[in-house]
């Protein structure tokens, strides 16, 4: 009965209290009552503390970042139109900035101010993704008391504003509101891009201090009391002295939640010093600029102007124009010793007088200002050196009888070079040309036996014999070796030098640069499996009639080199670099450190600005020599009539606009023009005589 009672009243006061609602908000969207904010509010705050993170618990993140980029660039433009239309319906447009109350006509302006504010209320709704978002990206450390609080209980108290008070001075924090969402989801939108565009963040870290500065600022001049005070039978309004102020700003920066508890007293007169250089305050007499703040008993005021910084700009590129002195107008009343005096100007040839008796006879000289090298040009240079060099170590006159310098990719030297990862094994840029991963696991099973950690531990005796048979089964169906047929002749060549190692070896890693990537990639993981399993003890015999080793580089030789024309001594010859390779694969196999850093400075020398001195070398980046072509005596007599009219026009031209002949002598040098030249045809003399 008593609740009964309860409920009855409750329901009476609501409609008593419901009748003062702006009557224009009638039919509206949620509008007709708070319980469906409410429930929506509730439905929310659930979802993000409890039933979200247990949905996520064993899921992997979302991937939101398109959905978050279209979601934060949408709320800045609903943001920039909320402004605008916050400012044409009142702030802008009549609002006194000051008790503006709420106009409950029906005028086109203040109907325009209550759909704002009724945008506004539903804006709050769409902002409430912020949080959502945290969940499922499983950034649960963001969703705090304070977040979810700030964005549950904006909409719930804007639904009473909207449905009583739709106008008026309550409307100016949403406009401000409006103008933050702005900056902040610009920024948020921004961040959403990637990596990329975090360049043009630039403003963050200043956005951040002034907030903080200003805060601080606004809390001080806010909260510190100011009093009549006495300074040497003086009396000062308004002012504080300085162990008030630092009372004062110590017990705020120790409640602010930026800066908390552990703020020191000597930190806050530091920044009461900061103040006082920055002209947050200045004492009494108006002195500020300096750190010369202590804690004592000095007295000090507000400056009438406002201390609080402005928002960045971004610096301009444009270069300071530096002033000289006028020298020939000095300023009157400038002192003798403060008169700036000329200096000479020295050129060349006086420069050269002046030198040549100290540092002897200089030669002339020019610079030479090389043109930019492209990517095409460094990889020549790239194949040029790595040749020259591969020619050198092999003690031959030329290559031309081991290799064709046509079939060598100057594109597959620097591949090999720079794409490779921290192993040293190149990385391909058409992952189709990868092994197949079921190769790949099988040799990674040989090759770290007992071990496999991407096959299981076999169940069956033989089972080492059989990943053995399917690895040579893959490596001898290729149509082509890895060092294929055109460098045949080249890795051949290197078996001279096996009794100088040091030499086969820099010889062999020259030669393996100049493979395809795939090739050299696939040779790599192929001798590094080979010389795992030779040396590995727990691996059982993989043949009752042969050692390990020698099975291998019989199994393998021919997969490695061969010739494309069957020669029985092929496969001594291959088994022979094989043996070598598995025994010298680690650096066989990696990028030749001299030869890398010989090209990389050679690269930089022609990229440098060079002194060129007379009776040097030509320049190498000049254009070669070109040479004519034959034609025909008509041919020749036409170029020589018609090619002479512009430089004569140009000369004729250079004689009639000389100011400083006069005109008999023009017509006399007109005239000694055209007796001279003509016979060269169709050239109009007559009318540079007549002007």
């Amino acid at each position: 009965m008593a609740f009964s009672n309860l409920t009855s009243k409750a329901v009476l006061l609501y409609d008593e209290w419901i009748k003062d609602a702006d009557p224009r908000l009638e039919g509206w969207p949620l509008m007709s009552s708070p319980f469906p904010t409410t429930f929506i509010i509730g439905t929310y705050v659930y979802f993000v503390t409890s039933l979200g993170p247990k949905l996520m618990e064993n899921k992997k993140p979302f991937e939101l970042r398109q959905i978050m980029t279209f979601y934060n660039f949408s709320v800045v433009a609903l943001s920039l139109y909320m402004t605008y239309e916050f400012l044409m319906s009142g702030w802008a447009t009549g609002y006194s900035f000051r008790c503006d109350i709420v106009d409950y006509s029906r005028s086109p302006t203040a109907l325009r101010m209550v759909r704002t504010c009724w945008l506004y209320f539903f804006s709050k709704f769409i902002e409430l993704l912020d949080t959502i978002f945290f969940v499922l990206r499983k950034k649960n450390n963001q969703v705090t008391f304070l977040h979810v609080f700030h964005h549950s209980i904006m909409p719930w108290t804007w639904w009473f504003g909207v449905k009583f008070a739709a106008g008026g001075l309550g409307t100016f924090h949403a406009l401000l509101n409006c103008i933050v969402h702005v900056v902040m989801y610009t920024y948020y939108g921004i961040c959403s891009l990637g990596p990329a565009y975090h360049k043009y963040l630039w403003w963050k870290k200043y956005m951040t201090t002034i907030q903080l500065w200003n805060e601080i600022i606004e809390l001080f001049r806010a909260g510190m009391p100011l009093r009549k005070h006495r300074c040497r039978f003086k009396s000062y309004e308004r002012c504080f002295k300085a162990s008030e102020a630092v009372d004062c700003l110590h017990e705020l920066l120790g409640s602010n939640q930026n800066f908390g508890p552990e703020v020191t007293r000597d930190q806050t007169v530091k920044l009461l010093k900061k103040f006082l250089k920055n002209h947050v305050i200045e004492d009494i007499k108006g002195r500020w600029g300096k750190e010369d703040f202590e804690d004592d008993g000095h007295l000090y005021r507000f400056p009438p102007s406002s201390p609080l910084k402005s928002y960045p700009k971004k610096p301009s590129c444009g270069k300071e124009v530096i002033k000289f002195p006028d020298w020939n107008e000095p300023k009157a009343g400038t002192s003798q010793e403060y008169i700036p005096v000329k200096s000479i100007t020295m050129n060349s040839e006086m420069w050269y007088k002046r030198h040549s008796i100290a540092i002897g006879e200089v030669p002339a000289c020019k610079l030479v200002f090389h043109r930019e090298l492209t990517q095409t040009n460094i990889e020549e240079i790239w194949k040029s050196m790595t040749l020259s060099r591969l020619q050198k170590v092999l003690g031959l006159d030329s290559l031309d009888e081991v290799l064709d310098a046509k079939l060598v990719n100057s594109k597959h030297i620097v591949q090999n070079v720079y794409n490779v990862n921290k192993q040293g094994i190149v990385t391909l840029e058409d992952k189709s040309k990868e092994l197949p991963h079921w190769i790949l696991s099988a040799m990674k099973c040989l090759a770290n036996w007992p071990s496999c950690s991407d096959l299981k531990q076999p169940t069956y005796s033989g089972f080492e014999r059989d990943v053995f048979k399917t690895i040579v089964d893959y490596f001898g169906q290729m149509k082509e070796p890895l060092l294929p047929f055109h460098f045949f002749d080249i890795f051949v060549s290197v078996l001279g030098l096996l009794q100088k190692p040091s030499k086969a070896v820099e010889a062999l890693q020259i030669s393996c640069l100049l493979l395809p990537p795939e090739n050299r990639k696939r040779l790599q993981l192929l001798v590094r499996m080979m010389a795992r399993i030779s040396l590995n003890q727990d691996l059982p015999p993989l043949s009752e009639s042969v050692r390990t080793r020698t099975l291998i580089v019989q199994a393998f030789s021919r997969c490695i080199l061969c010739s494309k024309d069957e020669i029985d001594l092929d496969e001594l010859l291959a088994a022979k670099l094989v043996s070598f390779l598995m025994d010298n694969y680690q650096e066989i196999l990696s990028v030749p450190s001299a030869l890398k850093s010989s090209v990389e400075d050679h690269v930089v020398h022609l990229q440098r600005v060079q002194i060129k001195y007379a009776g040097a070398d030509s320049d190498a980046t000049l254009p070669p020599p070109s040479f004519c072509h034959q034609i025909s005596t008509d041919e020749f007599e036409y170029q020589r009539a018609t090619g002479s009219q512009e430089p004569l026009a140009a000369l004729l031209e250079e004689i009639v606009l000389n100011k400083e002949i006069s005109v008999k002598d023009k017509k006399k040098k007109l005239k000694q023009v055209n007796k001279n030249f003509s016979t060269v045809s169709n050239f109009n003399f007559k009318r540079f005589i007549k002007s």
